[in-house]
């Protein structure tokens, strides 16, 4: 069975001084992140040390940042594991453990990953290491991008939070025409790269403006959950599609640029309001105005 040993370890003697315990090792099997968080899965003992009853072990996930300091720690479950405890020939039933950390709260950063070990008479902490090379690729949640790695077998782990790069602002309108109560939209917008699957963190509005370039008017549109269009895309723009009637009764005679803004989690782009088809409404009469959308 595959091992890390702490090479700075440190040596713990009971009360009653009569014997010396030995090294503290730590590996990690499996490291991923998902839309959870961070997925860790290992085991971690200390030679001589009683962990074979849950009681007698704690371990806590400790993450510092670039400066050392300690921004979160979260107690990991303990494991038993028989075949583990009779392949170190110990009493180690308890050294296995696993836990899902929520890690969407972390500033962008680099942070190290340590493990502490608390039984009876013992405490210590190591660097969380694994003999494999892990490396989980970015995965994206929210507007975070977060990566968990190390630098090849036997290393420790780092934990990377970093910010998507937002991509450009496409937008299309597959229908706009007239009625009684306005002018109706129905079509879609999104940022490249950035996470439309929440409806509270999405924010779409169009806006008017006369022939001088004034913005005149400007409606925030309501959201339609689509989850085809996000498979379409393979990208998490669930939020991507609206529609709205917009009363348009109180513009004034003249023509009008139409633009879209949308906002992803606070972060807006404009762009001018289009089409892939060829839109023309024809002219609509309300009141005693008359009323055409359309493109070129």
């Amino acid at each position: 069975m595959s091992q890390v040993d702490v090479i700075n370890h440190k040596e713990y003697k009971n009360p009653t001084g009569t014997s010396v315990y030995g090294k503290f090792s730590n590996h990690i099997d499996q490291a991923s992140i998902s839309s959870k968080g961070l997925y860790l899965y290992g085991w971690a003992f200390a030679d001589g040390i009683d962990i074979s009853k849950d009681e007698y072990v704690t371990k806590e996930i400790v993450l510092t940042n670039e400066k050392g300091a300690e921004v979160q720690r979260i107690k990991a479950n303990n494991i038993f594991n028989q075949a583990f405890a009779d392949a170190y020939s110990g009493p180690y039933q308890y050294a296995r453990y696993k836990q899902t950390i929520d890690i969407s709260s972390l500033p962008i950063g680099t942070y190290t990953l340590e493990i502490q070990l608390d039984a009876t008479d013992y405490s210590n902490t190591a660097m969380l290491q694994s003999n494999y090379a892990i490396d989980s690729g970015e995965y994206q949640i929210g507007n975070k991008v977060y990566r968990i790695y190390n630098s090849g077998k036997g290393t420790s782990l780092k934990l990377e939070v970093s910010t998507v790069k937002a991509g450009n602002q496409q937008n299309h309108v597959d229908k706009a025409e007239f009625n009684s109560k306005g002018l109706y939209f129905y079509g879609w917008s999104f940022i490249e790269n950035l996470d439309m699957s929440n409806n509270n963190h999405v924010k779409k509005t169009i806006i008017f403006k006369n022939s001088h370039d004034e913005e005149v008017k400007r409606e925030i549109v309501d959201n339609v959950f689509h989850q085809g269009f996000a498979e379409a895309y393979s990208a998490p723009y669930q939020y991507a599609r609206y529609e709205k009637t917009i009363d348009v009764s109180s513009l004034a005679v003249g023509t009008y640029t139409l633009d879209i803004e949308t906002t992803v989690s606070g972060l807006s782009k404009v762009s001018n309001l289009k089409s892939n088809y060829a839109i023309d409404s024809g002219e609509y009469q309300i009141g005693n105005k008359v009323y055409r959308i359309y493109n070129s």
